[in-house]
């Protein structure tokens, strides 16, 4: 016989990003990141002209891969397969505009942008449910 209490359930409530979010709601998912990518855009455009437009592509397909995904249920464990997915779209784009600006344009630069337009949208907490 245990002496050990027994475990409660967790009433602990996992916190989601907005970016799992809108990978879940798949109906709803980009017209309620749609606001967030175009508000956004001119934000980055002030600080790193001409970003603008990328940062609002490499979102969006970000969030696309993100409902690809979690239809075929696996959202979770997957970000190198993700990042493949993004990279295939995003990399001639980001090279061209990286070239352009006499900045690197090699696959581990992108590969850092991308990360950096995940991480913010991992950022931003998810909308509360309705109620």
């Amino acid at each position: 016989m245990s002496t050990t209490p027994a475990q409660k359930p967790s009433t602990e409530k996992k916190i989601v990003s907005f970016l799992e979010h809108v990978g879940q709601d798949i109906e709803k998912g980009f017209a309620k990141a749609a606001p967030i990518v175009q508000d956004a855009e001119p934000y980055v455009s002030l600080a790193f002209p001409g970003f603008g437009p990328l940062f609002a592509s490499t979102a969006n397909e970000v969030i696309s891969t993100e409902q690809k995904f979690a239809a075929i249920g696996q959202q979770s464990g997957t970000g190198p397969q993700k990042l493949s997915s993004v990279l295939s779209v995003i990399e001639p784009v980001a090279q061209q505009l990286l070239t352009a600006a006499k900045l690197p344009s090699d696959e581990a630069t992108i590969t850092k942008w991308i990360n950096g337009v995940v991480a913010l949208l991992n950022g931003i907490p998810a909308p509360a449910p309705a109620a």
